[in-house]
Parts: structure tokens; C-alpha cells; sequence
């Protein structure tokens, strides 16, 4: 489920209309947003230049093409793919490091396209029907078969024509060529019709000709297809199928050793890619971690399939594997965090994704005190710095159990505790770490999901009292299956031992604010606008004259009170910019000059200064508040703002510092020193 916005307490005391005369500073209109993220990504395709080892290319979803010309040590984007473009597969043609073939997915469907200077431009070069794979000719570097769903197709001028080769208006799901004899192709067809459901053809003649081979999938009910056909480049006649087979309990890997004349079954599941080595190695891409094989495939170290608790290393869910053209005893693996690289034929393995900016970062958060530090909710784990940014260490990821996808603040006494809110894909959960992020528990809030595959529960506020951290409270929603739906707004004052039910105003709470001069006065933003309790949530009246009702959109608004003077409040809206009040919430006016029609999901103010008043608009970026003008200057230099969904969040230690969060490139950091 999707996980409800939810403000911080430390952001949800952000910015205050009391900026009365902040004079246009130039150093704002020069500072530079630069990079400050740490690297990696979900790598989905990943290929090696066979004549250029030190070339490769990668491509990770999101964040696009990028190419490493030393081995993988560096990466850099090739920013050439057409937008929207998703690549499935790439294929580095043998003699031309800078001519690349990319499978890929789009709106407008699947397509071939091709690079010829390294990833700057493409050409689609399509047969014309969908690709699902692409094979070339080692010895005959123009020679391209491509399996498609109408057929086997060939090209002999690198693409730029096709004919069909074989199995015209047949499904082609595998293919693969003999790199120790080119004119020897193996293809896994569909049949669709007959008793044949998939059948691996042989072709001894570069197409031209077809026999059967022996090795048949003959599913009972949905199609069982071989997915991957693989030739050992050490051992002639021996080569390997992965199957579908496996979704139905069964092994799924298959293997001949005699050109295709038989086939046997080996008792191996969960591999996801295999790499064979020339060196007579096998190693296979598994749920978590590279597995190794020195008898082609009959036993597995670790043995296969792996037991639920075990993890092999890298431990991350790896997809495409390769061993390198000029070092067998190196390998590369492309995985949900990046690409990992072992010099040792899997022994060990180190990350090598300097430069590969392919995270989105979905949540910041600045510790108050202590040592500096930034946490960031990026891909499916957790990072932290201790430089600004500079650097960053994984400390969560998404295997190791619970953790958050919402920051949603720092204890302001203890520096190293921290709350979020995750979900365990039914209820979201209140989570607590205090060892600066690195371990995360869940809190034993009341509303829970217990297996009910009817239920629902959403956390969409939290705050802890600015007067008293041991305070803290969550608001959200709940459905239980034969119960029914309701809100809530707890409360705990001992360590999450007990929860008070306060009441709650009308509608879901998704923003709630403390006075922290009067810790009794809270303010409830809901769809249905601003309340205002003034007995510390007992009872509740309904605020914010002014305000644009509904209030709701296609983003959850934003509420923000000033800690240096409470009674300014700013809610940001889903179209409509930015309203402010200077009399505790009962009015608001509009503060929407240089934000028309913004959808405003972060605002925060400067701890040490009223004045310092910023919003992040989706897809328009971070503007600050100028008094003296009356409107929103911008602040975007540097950021991609159509990638900014509105994550910021400021330094207090060092309040001129702002981080943001965009949802392909990472973070960024922008420093307002003058």
C-alpha cells in the first residue's frame, strides 16, 4: 500500500509569514545546486565491450544509460536514449565499442535501437515486430538475428534491413549463438497449437535450416517458456536453458552436452542470469548473490536452491551476470543496488558504482545536534553521511526488515533517534531508530493489520511535543474486514508503552503542528481544511478562513508554524501555491506570486530566521519567499526540477544548507552563504 505524507515535527515547524524585509541577496540568485548523493541504482541490463573490456554499459530504472570506459570503476550518463525509453537488454557489437544495441520498452511499445557513438545518439532499427532478443554473429559483426513474437529475423547490415529467417508468425523465446562455431544457433520457439509449447530448434548453417532437438516444455495449463539459452565458449556441444518451469515448483535449468541431441535436468532453481567462464567455471545469478558451479552446472556452491534465510554474497537480488572478456576470474553482477564487481571468480565482491546516478530519494532528514548528519530514504535502502553529503554509507536495506520510505523526524535531544513510517505492504507502521538509522523497530501502535486480507491502515501525521519529546503522536486511518473504517489521533507520553485516543477532527489528519509556547494548542490539517484544539486535542474548531477548500488533490497539503513565532502558520496546497497566516491559522491570505497553480508539497523555514521562508513545488523546484517583492524567487540552478517531487530539507546546524531529493538523480545540495 501506498504509504500516506506524513510532516515532521522539525519540518513541520517551518516557515513564518513574519518576513516583513528580506532585501534580494545575489549570492541567492548565483548559488549552485550540486550532487551530494550517494550512487548506485536498480541496474536492469548491464554488457561489456568484447573487443574493449574496460568498456561497459548499464542501463538502471530509473536514471538511465550510463558507460564506464576503466573496468566499471567510474560511471557516466549517456544521455542520448529518448525519453521514456525503458532498456530490457544490451548487446556491445564484438569489433565497435561504440555501436550498442538496446532492447527496449516504451509508451509507444518495444523497439531495437542502435548507438554508433557510444550512447549520444540512436537510430531504431527495428524488424519490425517486438524484440526479446538480440544475437550477434562474433565472427560477422553485421550478422544480427533478433527473436521476435512473429518469427526469427535477420540482418546482415548491423540492422539497418531485415528479412525473416525462420519460424515466420511464430513466437521466438530464446536465442543464442555458438561463440566457438557462429554457424551454430540454438532457438526456443513457441508452437502454438500443437503439443510442441516450447521446443529448442538447433541450426547448424547460421539459420538457414532447422532440426528439433529433444528438449520440450509442455506446460498443463499457462505457457512454460525457455527464457535463456547460454553456450559454454570452453566446452563444444555444451550449453545450458532456464525456464519458466520453475514458477510451477519445478527446476527450471536445463542442459546438453552434445549439441542439442539431449538434454538433462538439473536440480537447480532461482537462478535468474548464468555467466559461463572460459576458464570452465559456472556462475548463476540467484535471488541474493552469485552462486558457482565447477561441474557444469550439477552442484551449486552455495548449494542450490537456497534456503530462505541464507545469503550469498553480493547480497543483493542480482539479474545479469557476465564474467569479463580479458580476466575470467572477474565478474560483474547488476543488481537492485547497483552493479557489484569481484576480481577473485566470486569470492568476494565490492560495489562499483562511483559515478552511477540512478537513486531516487524519497526522504531527508538532518539530525538537530551531535555529530552532522544526513539521512536518506534512496532506492530500497537507507543512506547516511557525516560530511554533508560528501560521502554516504548504506546502513538499511530492504532484506534486512523493517525500515522507513518517510523520514518523519529526529528526536531534538537524542541525535541519533530517529522515527519513520514504512509499511509492511497492508498497515504502515511507526518505526524507531536509535542508532542514527542503521536499526529500525516497529512501535506498538494500536491500529495493526493481522493477516486480514481486507484491512487497511494509513499513518499520515506524526508530531512530538516541542515542550516534551517523550511525547509523541500519529493520526491516520483505518478499515478492518466485518468492523468498518474509522480515523484516529493517539498519543503516547511513556515510551509507546500506552496510547491515548484523542479526538480527532473531521477527515484524516495528514499535517499536525504544536505551539510550542503553548504545547496544549495544536493545529489538524485535514482535506476538509485547518482545526485548531486549544485543550490539547479534546476538542477541536474549525480554522483557516481563507483557505482553498477542497484542500486535497492530487497531493495531501502541507502545514508549516513558525517555532520563532507561532502564530504564524503556511499550508501549501495541491495547485494553488502557497496561503499564510499571521494570527494563529483563523485567517489565511495567498502567497502565490511566482508559484501560480504550484503544487506545493514542502515548505521550511530557517530555525535561526523567519525570514529564510522556502517551498518545494513538484516538478518546478525550490523557491524562496522575498518580502520586500512579494513573491517567490527561484532557486534552481543546477537541480532537475520536472525530477523534484518535493523533498527538501534544511540543515538546522547549518541553516543555510538545503538538501533536496529528486526521483532519478539522487540528492543535491545547495549552500546560501553568502
Amino acid at each position: 500500500m501506498n504509504i500516506r505524507q506524513c510532516i515532521s515535527p522539525r519540518v513541520a515547524g517551518l516557515f513564518p509569514l513574519a518576513v516583513l524585509s528580506i532585501a534580494a541577496t545575489s549570492f541567492a540568485a548565483t548559488a549552485h545546486w550540486t550532487h551530494a548523493t550517494p550512487f548506485g541504482g536498480n541496474v536492469v541490463a548491464l554488457a561489456q565491450a568484447p573487443s574493449a573490456p574496460q568498456t561497459l554499459y548499464a542501463f538502471a530504472r530509473p536514471g538511465g544509460l550510463f558507460r564506464s570506459l576503466d573496468g566499471g570503476a567510474t560511471w557516466s550518463p549517456a544521455t542520448g536514449v529518448p525519453p521514456d525509453t525503458g532498456i530490457e537488454d544490451l548487446v556491445v557489437a564484438p569489433r565497435d565499442p561504440q555501436t550498442v544495441y538496446a532492447l527496449t520498452v516504451s509508451t509507444s511499445g518495444r523497439s531495437l535501437l542502435r548507438t554508433r557513438d557510444g550512447g549520444h545518439s540512436w537510430l531504431a532499427i527495428g524488424p519490425g515486430s517486438p524484440v526479446s532478443v538480440l544475437a550477434v554473429d562474433g565472427q560477422h559483426p553485421n550478422l544480427l538475428y533478433a527473436a521476435t513474437s512473429l518469427g526469427l529475423h535477420r540482418s546482415r547490415d548491423a540492422g539497418d534491413s531485415w528479412e525473416v529467417a525462420a519460424f515466420a508468425g511464430t513466437v521466438i523465446t530464446a536465442l543464442a549463438i555458438d561463440p566457438l562455431d557462429t554457424t551454430t544457433l540454438l532457438a526456443a520457439v513457441r508452437m502454438s497449437g500443437s503439443d510442441d509449447a516450447n521446443r529448442v530448434w538447433k541450426s547448424g548453417d547460421r539459420g538457414k535450416t532447422w532440426a528439433a532437438t529433444s528438449l520440450v516444455a509442455t506446460p498443463a495449463g499457462p505457457y512454460v517458456d525457455i527464457w535463456r539459452l547460454v553456450f559454454d565458449p570452453a566446452r563444444p556441444g555444451t550449453a545450458w536453458a532456464l525456464s519458466t518451469a520453475e514458477l510451477q515448483g519445478k527446476p527450471g535449468l536445463f542442459r546438453t552436452t552434445d549439441g542439442g541431441l539431449s538434454w538433462s535436468l538439473l536440480s537447480a532453481a532461482g537462478i535468474h542470469d548464468l555467466a559461463p567462464s572460459p576458464d570452465g567455471a559456472l556462475f548463476a545469478a540467484i535471488n541474493l548473490g552469485v552462486a558457482r558451479s565447477g561441474d557444469l552446472g550439477e552442484t551449486w556452491l552455495p548449494p542450490l536452491p537456497l534456503s530462505s534465510s541464507y545469503v550469498a554474497s553480493p547480497a543483493d537480488a542480482i539479474s545479469r551476470l557476465l564474467v569479463s572478456a580479458d580476466a575470467p576470474e572477474t565478474l560483474f553482477a547488476a543488481g537492485t543496488e547497483g552493479i557489484w564487481k569481484s576480481a577473485s571468480s566470486g569470492a568476494t565482491w565490492s560495489a562499483s558504482n562511483q559515478g552511477l546516478l540512478a537513486l531516487g530519494a524519497y526522504s531527508l532528514a538532518v539530525a538537530p545536534a551531535g555529530p552532522g548528519m544526513v539521512v536518506a530514504v534512496a532506492g530500497d535502502g537507507v543512506f547516511r553521511s557525516s560530511d554533508q553529503g560528501g560521502t554516504w554509507r548504506r546502513v538499511r536495506s530492504g532484506r534486512d526488515g523493517p525500515q522507513p520510505r518517510v523520514l518523519s523526524a529526529f528526536d531534538p535531544r537524542r541525535p541519533r533517534t530517529l522515527y519513520g513510517l514504512g509499511s509492511d505492504g497492508q498497515a504502515d507502521q511507526l518505526l524507531l531508530s536509535t542508532h542514527g538509522s542503521r536499526d529500525w523497530r516497529r512501535l506498538p501502535v494500536p491500529f495493526v493489520c493481522g493477516g486480514d486480507s481486507v484491512c487497511d491502515v494509513g499513518m499520515s501525521a506524526f508530531a512530538i511535543d516541542p515542550g516534551n519529546p517523550d511525547t509523541v503522536f500519529v493520526g491516520g486511518s483505518f478499515y478492518f474486514h466485518f468492523v468498518g473504517g474509522g480515523v484516529f489521533l493517539l498519543r503516547s507520553d511513556d515510551g509507546f508503552e500506552t496510547w491515548q485516543s484523542l479526538t480527532s477532527p473531521p477527515g484524516v489528519v495528514v499535517a499536525l503542528a504544536i505551539d510550542p509556547d503553548r504545547t496544549a494548542v495544536f493545529h489538524a490539517l485535514t482535506c476538509k481544511g485547518l482545526f485548531t484544539s486549544g485543550d490539547g486535542g479534546a476538542t477541536w474548531r474549525k480554522e483557516g478562513s481563507g483557505l482553498p477548500q477542497p484542500l486535497c488533490g492530487s497531493l495531501v497539503p502541507t502545514l508549516a508554524l513558525d517555532p520563532r513565532q507561532p502564530s504564524y502558520l503556511y499550508v501549501g496546497t495541491a495547485g494553488q501555491a502557497v496561503f499564510g497566516s499571521s494570527d494563529g491559522g483563523r485567517t489565511f491570505s495567498a502567497m502565490d506570486r511566482g508559484l501560480e497553480s504550484a503544487q506545493v508539497a514542502a515548505i521550511l523555514i530557517a530555525p535561526t530566521s523567519s525570514a529564510r521562508l522556502y517551498a518545494g513545488a513538484v516538478g518546478r523546484g525550490i523557491f524562496r519567499w522575498n518580502a520586500r517583492l512579494q513573491r517567490w524567487l527561484p532557486l534552481n540552478d543546477g537541480l532537475p526540477v520536472k525530477d523534484f517531487a518535493g523533498v527538501l530539507a534544511l540543515d538546522p546546524r547549518d541553516p543555510f544548507i538545503l538538501y533536496a531529493g529528486t526521483q532519478t538523480q539522487g540528492v543535491f545540495r545547495l549552500d546560501l552563504r553568502p
